[in-house]
């Protein structure tokens, strides 16, 4: 009888514990999405010049958003370039949400699949991150993106390593 009044107490403990965990992540995830969303939403408004501007990060981070005709389209539906510069968006919201401090943001070969426009757009969310105070490191092997770094930022800094030797 004893152990059985203990067990229906910690349930209860539980049912009440377990209430409010979902309350407060109900809670948090209402403040988090439209944060999310807002952020990524001016990230492609940079990227695609316009073309994007209205992008929905879900709770569960799924990303939507409204075509030329006002449907909501899950990012799927996107090209892959062009889903590629969304996720680097959402990537860039979560760093912008998540930190006090702004970290330094890397980049390692995130041009590598794109065409000269869109891996002009992805430089265009570069500056945009440098304007916000973050300080960006891209690492390619190839000129194109120091060209294109210098195009939207004469002061750019370029570092080109090689090896010499054996």
């Amino acid at each position: 009888s004893e152990r059985r009044e203990e067990l229906q107490k910690k349930h209860k403990a539980y049912y009440i514990a377990l209430g409010a965990i979902r309350g407060a992540s109900d809670n948090l995830r209402a403040e988090i999405s439209p944060r999310l969303s807002e952020y990524a939403t001016d990230m492609m408004k940079v990227m695609t010049e316009g073309r994007y501007s209205d992008f929905d990060v879900t709770d569960a981070l799924s990303v939507y958003f409204n075509d030329a005709k006002g449907e909501r389209r899950s990012v799927d539906y996107l090209s892959g370039g062009t889903r590629d510069l969304a996720y680097v968006a959402v990537r860039a919201a979560l760093i912008d949400m998540l930190y006090t401090e702004k970290p330094p943001i890397c980049f390692d070969e995130t041009f590598a699949n794109q065409d000269n426009r869109r891996a002009a757009s992805m430089m265009k969310a570069v500056k945009k991150l440098s304007d916000d105070g973050y300080q960006s490191y891209v690492f390619t092997c190839r000129q194109r993106e120091s060209a294109m770094a210098t195009d939207l930022q004469p002061r750019s800094a370029i570092f080109r390593l090689s090896v010499t030797g054996d």
